[in-house]
């Protein structure tokens, strides 16, 4: 609201009570920056990693408020090398092939696939953790699915990806 002209003043820490004076009118900023989907941003970013880049995502940077935007980091650890402003990033493959990880995703749930078919370019095995409940953030939305999900949840402990150059011959 502020970066279209009306003053929120917000109360003591812990508290949510905002205050917004009366007779207020909005004034458009003449630009202003929509953030782009992170989540989205992750196959882009991916294909960069993959495929030589630079792949620059535009509208997705160091300033965005989505978790996914975490996904960055995962690929700079495995290897890939990552630059960023603050609403933009870019991924390039690294001098060698991309490493394998151990990483706790349910801070990423929503870019945790891309990172499983990543796995399959690794030099090494990938480990890659999800619990049901961040894997079910958008399934328990809807009260059709939670019956079925409670069952889904016993199932559902850890996806376990090893890279073709480690895979055993049978």
């Amino acid at each position: 609201m502020q970066q279209f002209g009306v003053e929120v003043n917000r109360g003591p820490a812990g508290n949510q009570t905002y205050t917004i004076y009366s007779n207020r009118r909005y004034a458009s900023p003449g630009e202003i920056f929509v953030e782009g989907d992170a989540s989205s941003a992750s196959y882009f970013l991916a294909a960069g990693a993959i495929g030589g880049g630079p792949v620059r995502v535009l509208g997705m940077g160091t300033d965005s408020i989505q978790g996914d935007k975490k996904f960055a980091v995962a690929l700079k650890e495995m290897g890939a090398i990552i630059d960023a402003s603050d609403n933009w990033t870019e991924a390039s493959a690294p001098l060698d092939k991309l490493k394998g990880i151990n990483l706790d995703c349910n801070h990423i749930p929503d870019a945790a696939m891309t990172l499983a078919i990543l796995a399959l370019f690794a030099r090494a095995q990938q480990h890659l953790e999800i619990s049901p409940v961040g894997a079910s953030k958008k399934l328990t939305a809807s009260p059709l699915w939670q019956p079925s999900y409670a069952k889904l949840a016993l199932l559902l402990k850890k996806v376990r990806i090893t890279s073709p150059s480690h895979r055993q011959r049978n």
